[in-house]
């Protein structure tokens, strides 16, 4: 009797600690460290678990100043929202701040490079025209 209520009390402690696992940061969009080259105006993160509706996140700029971020959601285990304006080359910080499924709140962040090319580097393509030909030695004209 004593063995079975030993292995009842060491199965509850295995299941309660599972239960009350915190949630975390499973995948983002852009992720941590990415180098991002095209227009980018949206910010997803996706947890392990659903996050309650109040979970919120901020975006920084290089220089430590916060950007707009219009529209976030939470849907489910996904949290998202886009800047006001699509982001220019530099450094960004995500830092979000959710509460888990457990009620547990949870702070993190992540950085994010964009380095887009320029509209000068865009427009500056290779010139398809031929050059201007000299006349060639031996090319058969007058003598």
């Amino acid at each position: 009797m004593k063995k079975s209520l030993y292995i009842l009390f060491l199965l509850t402690l295995t299941f309660a600690s599972s239960v009350s696992a915190h949630t975390y940061l499973e995948s983002s969009s852009p992720s941590d460290g990415e180098t991002v080259t095209e227009d980018r105006q949206e910010i997803v993160l996706k947890f392990e678990t659903p996050i309650e509706k109040s979970s919120s996140f901020t975006l920084l700029s290089e220089g430590g100043e916060e950007l707009p971020v219009q529209d976030i959601q939470v849907n489910g285990d996904t949290l998202s929202g886009k800047a006001a304006e699509p982001l220019g080359n530099g450094n960004y910080t995500v830092k979000w701040s959710i509460i888990g499924e457990d009620g547990h709140l949870i702070n993190g962040e992540y950085v994010f490079t964009v380095a887009k090319e320029s509209a000068a580097e865009e427009n500056a393509e290779p010139s398809n025209e031929p050059e201007e030909e000299g006349r060639e030695s031996g090319s058969g004209g007058p003598l």
